[in-house]
């Protein structure tokens, strides 16, 4: 199977449990994964017949513009939104990671991967 990827794309979104963190918002890096079968655009080089990277960043942009309370919801949310933009899809994986948790530790991210 073959495996279409947007890897570490940084966007600004309003997530978060806190109404600061909805108010305020914060960086988050998403990256998605999505599994299929590529053979026909390796054929015919017609993005046509595969998967766009730039429709991939659209969904991805239009999903978290709207706000959620949990990473897990947006990555939910992102992965119906992909399989409907892209029914060829057979699995895939989701990371969200929050740049900048809410609580005073040292971390590289917050981050949730939802695999199918």
């Amino acid at each position: 199977m073959d495996c279409v990827q947007l890897n570490k794309l940084r966007i600004y979104a309003r997530h978060g449990v806190m109404p600061q963190e909805q108010k305020v918002g914060n960086l988050f890096e998403v990256t998605v994964h999505l599994q299929a079968d590529m053979s026909a655009v390796m054929q015919s080089d017609d993005i046509a017949d595969g998967i766009s990277y730039a429709v991939i960043y659209e969904v991805v942009k239009d999903v978290m513009a709207v706000p959620s309370k949990t990473l897990e919801h947006v990555a939910y949310r992102l992965k119906t939104a992909l399989t409907d933009s892209f029914p060829s899809v057979t699995g895939g994986l989701i990371t969200i990671a929050k740049i900048t948790p809410p609580f005073p530790a040292r971390v590289e991210n917050a981050a949730f991967t939802h695999t199918w």
